[in-house]
């Protein structure tokens, strides 16, 4: 594990309070529960996009919806060019002579090139998200994902900026961009919820639409790793990993079959997300009793109007993850 990472992350983040949704929850004992599974962000962590960073301004999803303009990655874009130059800077100016160099610093370092600058990073990246989409879904897949690293490669490529040796720069700045544009901070009780549900040997796991650097949130945040929190290996689903994205069930299918080869059947597993469509619909779908978390209003996605999740309900609506070890240790 990259500790410079994980001193990345910490540096950046600071402490939130969900906002509150107004709802009310939804409980009931679920009996004979055997298996937990979590989302990630807008459950396990409070999350200003409800999801991992790579829903970008401007850009339309296969569900027809698009993303507000008016998001942090455009308010932050100076920052973001400013931070990206300093990172990069022996690369932007390669071949340069040093009277060069130095201008091209200067130039690079103003305040109105730095927000072009990150501007231009932020369509760059945009762009090639959705030409990965558009490709993949011309492959039959509906709900595809990308590798952040894999994007941010072909921007810099695209960019003419040439690469050291390894890839730790690339997978500094994604850590970097990703935090900066969507600040996390762990839910409230996350860490007693898992313990809890852990020490009565239940079986744990993450289904999530995820990154590389999204399992370093664990011990960055709450300085204990997945595996210190009782949750295996093979039961952690990211959607980086199988190129495929929630509401997709196929994360949903593995961690299911995964779950019977050691006799735990889908009606005896619980899935804990903030999504009624990403998160609740395919995990009913698999069979899997659901618990929505309507704990902050910034992540919370009832999906209103969406005909998929109609008639879609979740067993538990809760306002509080110790819900549910309520309900499921009640």
């Amino acid at each position: 594990m990259n500790q410079d990472y994980l001193r990345i992350i910490r540096a950046m983040s600071h402490p939130q309070t969900p906002r509150s949704t107004g709802e009310e929850s939804k409980l009931q004992p679920l009996r004979e529960i055997e298996a937990v599974l979590f989302d990630i962000y807008g459950t396990l962590f409070i999350s200003c996009s409800g999801d991992v960073g790579v829903r970008l301004p401007g850009l339309t999803h296969a569900d027809g919806s698009q993303e507000s303009r008016d998001r942090p990655e455009d308010l932050l874009a100076g920052v973001l060019g400013k931070r990206f130059f300093e990172l990069f800077s022996p690369e932007l100016t390669a071949g340069c002579s040093p009277r060069e160099a130095q201008s091209e610093k200067l130039q690079v370092n103003t305040e109105e090139a730095c927000h072009e600058f990150g501007q231009r990073l932020i369509i760059c990246f945009r762009n090639e998200v959705q030409k990965i989409h558009r490709a993949k879904r011309q492959q039959g897949l509906l709900w595809p994902e990308v590798d952040v690293r894999d994007i941010w490669r072909s921007v810099i490529a695209e960019l003419n900026v040439a690469m050291a040796g390894d890839n730790s720069q690339v997978d500094r700045w994604a850590i970097e961009y990703e935090v900066r544009t969507n600040p996390v901070w762990p839910m409230p009780n996350a860490n007693d919820c898992i313990d809890r549900l852990g020490s009565a040997n239940l079986k744990l796991g993450i289904i999530s639409n995820a990154q590389f650097y999204t399992p370093l949130l664990f011990p960055a945040l709450l300085n204990k790793r997945l595996e210190d929190l009782a949750i295996d290996s093979e039961m952690q689903y990211y959607s980086y990993l199988c190129g495929r994205a929630k509401p997709d069930p196929w994360m949903f299918q593995q961690a299911s079959k995964t779950l019977a080869e050691g006799g735990i059947v889908a009606e005896r597993t619980l899935y804990v997300g903030n999504d009624l469509r990403n998160d609740v619909l395919p995990a009913s779908q698999i069979g899997f009793r659901t618990a929505l978390v309507a704990t902050d209003r910034r992540s919370l996605r009832w999906r209103e109007g969406d005909p998929s999740v109609e008639h879609v309900v979740p067993d538990l609506v809760v306002t509080n993850l110790s819900d549910v070890v309520d309900c499921v240790l009640s």
